[in-house]
């Protein structure tokens, strides 16, 4: 291998570190950012939570009601499991 052809390795070598590390400071980027928009989410979601289960006590049985709080805490539910997201007293606050 000539010096030509050594120093053009290394440039390539070089480019080549530069340009995946670029790319890994984007993904640790789009990582957090991800993390923050599934924290609010969580956030949110407890929240609907928490107001669905007053508003059934408030309610309680009477007609259409219970039926339509209960599909709605079932909904929140499956997005949560989607989520990974447990549904704790700890998630709720």
């Amino acid at each position: 291998m000539t010096d030509d052809q050594f120093e053009k390795l290394a440039q390539l070598i070089q480019t080549s570190h530069e340009d995946l590390s670029a790319r890994m400071d984007r993904l640790t980027l789009e990582v957090h950012e991800l993390r923050e928009a599934i924290d609010a989410l969580r956030s949110e979601l407890g929240q609907i939570r928490t107001q669905l289960e007053a508003l059934e006590e408030k309610v309680g049985q009477q007609s259409g009601y219970a039926k339509e709080i209960d599909h709605l805490l079932m909904r929140v539910s499956t997005i949560e499991q989607k989520l990974g997201i447990q549904a704790t007293a700890n998630n709720l606050q």
